[in-house]
């Protein structure tokens, strides 16, 4: 037996749930309604039954958050664009952590500095499905900006732009890494879009999506070239933000930054670092060294 509730243009279908499988908000599932909104927001009420339809598809797949359908019902009883709640905050940060290995000890960055933290991001996409979800939110959460365009920095963060400009239904494009002279040290890593993809952008209003910002090599780099492409930069997304860098970086050049979880963390400089200074071994797991010795 099936019935049905409306609230505002959501329609909530209440059944049985099938073997293996929950049903979201309290056995329900969620129908939007994407007539009157914004481009971005009717392309996310598309993405959602997309991804209804490939739950009933696929009854063994996680199914959408709990946190998230709740925003959803809410966010349209109430009328407006709001913020999650703490409770809402703390648990999208805790699924974030989840999916990243935290190692700590003295390592190398790849924009010079030393650090107490280290993710290993290659493990991010082993489940694609719940990073898949994570990026629902964050494109929820640039979807106001009016942006044409997502750009991510390889390796892993261009798989996350590539699933944000999914979600959202817009152009996307990617940045690659290569190593430029620095006469200090720092940030000897730029960002270059293929040439194929370079006119792409020009006049765009471009969001740089991320899996993780720390110092910001990769934003940064993505950001030098995508303004020489003549795109229009207007925002970072990413799912982490370590530190204060991000948010440094952002205000001084008045983008909007949006993350899902926040995680202290302390940058040092070579000459500054009180890990050296204790004498505690550098570890350079993705072999940043090579570059820098090569500027």
């Amino acid at each position: 037996m099936h019935t049905a509730m409306q609230l505002g243009s959501i329609t909530l279908m209440g059944a049985d749930a099938p073997p293996g499988r929950g049903k979201p908000f309290g056995g329900f599932d969620i129908s939007l309604d994407d007539s009157g909104r914004s481009r971005g927001e009717a392309s996310l009420c598309r993405a959602e039954r997309r991804r209804q339809n490939n739950d009933a598809a696929r009854p063994n797949l996680l199914v959408t958050p709990v946190w998230h359908v709740h925003r959803q019902v809410w966010r349209q009883l109430d009328g407006q664009r709001s913020r999650p709640t703490g409770i809402e905050e703390k648990a999208m940060q805790n699924d974030v952590l989840e999916l990243l290995a935290i190692r700590r000890g003295h390592f190398l960055l790849e924009s010079g500095h030393h650090a107490e933290l280290w993710l290993d991001l290659e493990l991010l996409y082993r489940r694609p499905r719940r990073v898949e979800s994570l990026c629902f939110e964050l494109a929820r959460r640039l979807a106001s900006l009016s942006i044409d365009a997502v750009c991510g920095p390889l390796i892993e963060g261009a798989f996350v732009g590539l699933t944000v400009a999914s979600e959202l239904d817009l152009e996307y494009s990617y940045a690659e890494r290569f190593v430029r002279a620095s006469s200090d040290g720092l940030f000897p890593a730029g960002y270059r879009i293929p040439e194929a993809l370079r006119e792409s952008v020009r006049g765009k209003r471009v969001a740089i999506v991320n899996d993780v910002i720390n110092a910001g090599s990769a934003v940064r780099g993505t950001y030098v070239d995508l303004q020489q492409c003549g795109a229009i930069v207007v925002a970072i997304g990413t799912l982490l933000v370590l530190g204060t860098s991000a948010d440094e970086f952002a205000a001084h050049e008045n983008l909007a930054l949006e993350t899902l979880a926040r995680q202290p963390n302390t940058l040092w400089t070579p000459g500054q670092c009180p890990l050296c200074a204790a004498g505690m071994a550098l570890v350079d797991p993705a072999e940043f060294g090579a570059g820098l010795r090569s500027t």
